[in-house]
């Protein structure tokens, strides 16, 4: 009894801790969302009116109807598919060949991937340009996803390389004897094991390049070109009102991807977080 009333107080602060945290996290997006379904009135309203009392749905539709909020949002979904695609065929034989294979030099490009993921990637931003503009990839959206992959590259190498780790060595060492190539040892054996781990990148790269912003602004001119976090920004707009009920619609409209990939992707997630953490 004295170990339970000793812990409950640390129970209380956990528990008050974690709701803390909860309103922390989720209050912008409930207040986007009440934004969104205000009257004018409401959302000038002070105090501020924490509960909608009249609800409309009438800047969604001005969403739809009076802006391309459909082509940023194919843009942007394009892009953000293209940098998956591109950043995981890259860095699992790239991660793959550096946690599993023995040669020289190997540590030392491990540790240059690190370095390189901690620079900031807006300092690349200038020299995308220069190179895109060379080749004629600016204002084009392979060019933005091409920055994109080279920007989360080092990122999802750094780690593929501790989820194949994480496999134990005798299983390569099996699949060798009993005749594998190295071929067959990464596409047939390796991948399928770190799969949850796959996954978990995956959804990671997508929502970087989802919600990338400067790089965007830089390499596009055209407004079909746009995508969602430009077309957002570009509705704000000095000596005019700001549309806060629009700017609400169009901004939960852009959380949907991340909304739909944290409900069906859960248990990819937290299994694929995990799996590169603990080491036997």
């Amino acid at each position: 009894m004295k170990s339970r009333k000793k812990s409950s107080p640390w129970k209380i602060a956990a528990v008050l801790f974690i709701v803390f945290f909860v309103v922390y996290f989720l209050f912008p997006i409930y207040w986007t969302f009440t934004t969104s379904i205000k009257e004018r009135s409401q959302i000038f309203q002070q105090p501020p009116a924490w509960f909608p009392t009249q609800i409309t749905f009438q800047y969604y539709a001005d969403t739809f109807n009076n802006t391309d909020v459909g082509i940023y949002f194919r843009n942007s979904l394009f892009v953000g598919i293209i940098t998956v695609l591109g950043t995981i065929g890259l860095a699992l034989p790239a991660a793959f060949g550096l946690s599993v294979f023995r040669y020289k030099g190997r540590t030392l490009i491990s540790n240059g991937i690190i370095t390189i993921r901690m620079i900031p990637g807006l300092l690349f931003t200038i020299p995308y340009y220069v190179i895109f503009l060379k080749v004629g990839l600016t204002d084009t959206l392979i060019g933005i996803a091409l920055c994109h992959i080279a920007i989360n590259l080092p990122f999802a190498i750094w780690l593929f390389i501790n989820y194949f780790k994480e496999i134990p060595s005798t299983i390569y060492e099996a699949a060798l004897i009993d005749g594998c190539n190295n071929f067959n040892l990464f596409t047939k054996i390796a991948m399928k094991l770190v799969r949850p781990g796959l996954v978990t990148v995956a959804i990671l790269v997508f929502m970087n390049s989802w919600n990338e912003f400067s790089i965007a602004l830089t390499m596009v001119f055209s407004d079909n070109k746009k995508t969602l976090p430009i077309a957002i920004s570009s509705m704000i707009q000095y000596n005019t009102d700001i549309p806060y009920g629009t700017l609400s619609a169009i901004g939960m409209i852009a959380m949907i991807p991340a909304i739909l990939l944290s409900i069906f992707a859960q248990r990819y997630i937290i299994s694929g977080m995990t799996a590169g953490a603990v080491k036997e």
